[in-house]
């Protein structure tokens, strides 16, 4: 017998992070950083923004799935929607770079897709280094306390793989490569209240020409000052003897460098999460029209979605597609635009626009091709009132 087959060399894979995700505690100064976990991230205004608006697009698309449209309308029993499913798969890869779903078959069919929080998800990479197997905790739950689930059976959602070996098959999250940005943007905060406090409430200094006053003599100046200003004698005139002196302190208001260095940041968290400026600070290249910043957008948003259908794909054996149209064209006013525009430069016949059309649900009244619409562009020469190409008013 061969004692070193009993040797196992399966190892457990990390998180995905490069390094711990710091963050600097309130009056503390930069170097001295401690462990902020993602939840305390979302409280930055900014990191929330984008992570609500890219996770809640994603959650919006149409799951085009023909084998599973029953399993995505109920994924995990009353608890979930799809919507809700999605959003939270989207949220743990932008804030994690992982996402757990858990398969649950009976007799082979699959009967519900259960989200599992990433702390309570332990990956270990087998012997071979072929495949990996999921540890899962069940604390809070009658089931086992720990459940070992086969790849095969779990729905491992992956941001962003660098191919380095402590990473080579997890997910690594953008908050990764922000960690200096969100430092400075929590002290530059501290230092934007400070300064707009004191600059609504400037402070005094009362002079006492009388040598040097002992603790006790100045708090009783400064409680005499106080009395006079505050209470009911709050807008009074100040009456003071010739033994005294008052003099405000003014502090500056000026506060654009601080409002500079909070866009430079938006726009640093905007880039790490591959996003428009624009969506976050409101501003970007003015220079951009509408259109061209929905197109940057919906290209964007493809990072977040071709992970999710590649792994829904491979581990439910059936084509899925996210439609993200309808997240980012709610009204439908860019497909009509379109259309319009491929109908008169003769791409497309009325015909086959009016179809689409009617395929995406642009017009509800509109369901059959309206045959009164010329199917062919207006020949060469002839006299075109101007209506042979226009598709109907909504």
């Amino acid at each position: 017998m061969n004692p070193f087959k009993l040797l196992k060399r399966s190892r457990t894979l990390s998180s995905g992070s490069w390094s711990p995700f710091i963050w600097a505690g309130s009056g503390r100064p930069l170097n001295n950083s401690t462990q902020i976990t993602p939840r305390q991230a979302l409280v930055n205004s900014d990191v929330f923004a984008v992570v609500n608006r890219v996770s809640s697009d994603v959650a919006g698309c149409t799951v085009e799935a023909p084998m599973y449209q029953q399993l995505f309308k109920k994924p995990w029993g009353n608890l979930l929607t799809r919507y809700s499913l999605l959003q939270s798969i989207t949220v743990q890869m932008m804030i994690r770079g992982n996402a757990y779903v858990w398969i649950h078959r009976k007799g082979g069919k699959i009967t519900g897709l259960e989200p599992i929080p990433f702390n309570n998800v332990v990956v270990n990479l087998n012997d071979e280094g072929t495949d990996v197997a999921y540890t899962i905790s069940l604390p809070d739950s009658d089931r086992k306390q720990q459940v070992v689930v086969k790849s095969d059976d779990m729905l491992h959602f992956k941001l962003f793989l660098s191919g380095e070996a402590d990473t080579q098959y997890m997910g690594i999250s953008p908050l990764d490569a922000l960690v200096d940005e969100l430092n400075l943007q929590d002290q530059a905060n501290k230092l934007s209240l400070a300064s707009i406090i004191h600059s609504l409430a400037p402070t005094y200094t009362l002079t006492i020409p009388q040598g040097k006053l002992n603790p006790a003599s100045k708090e009783n100046i400064r409680k005499s000052f106080e009395a006079q200003t505050s209470g009911d004698n709050a807008g009074r005139a100040i009456v003071l003897d010739q033994s005294a002196t008052l003099d405000e302190l003014k502090s500056s208001s000026d506060l654009s460098p601080l409002l500079d260095d909070a866009k430079y940041i938006q726009t640093q968290i905007a880039k790490a999460f591959c996003i428009p400026d624009e969506y976050l600070n409101g501003q970007g290249d003015q220079q951009s029209s509408t259109d061209q910043i929905r197109s940057l957008y919906q290209n964007s948003l493809t990072l977040y979605i071709q992970p999710i259908e590649a792994e829904f794909t491979s581990k439910l054996g059936f084509p899925v597609h996210l439609d993200v149209t309808n997240a980012v064209d709610i009204d439908h006013q860019g497909l009509i635009d379109n259309m319009a525009t491929l109908t008169s430069d003769g791409v497309l016949s009325a015909n086959a626009a009016q179809q689409i059309l009617i395929d995406r649900g642009a017009f509800p009244e509109l369901t059959q091709i309206d045959d009164r619409i010329p199917s062919d562009t207006t020949a060469e020469g002839s006299e075109d009132d101007g209506q042979s190409n226009r598709l109907p008013n909504a």
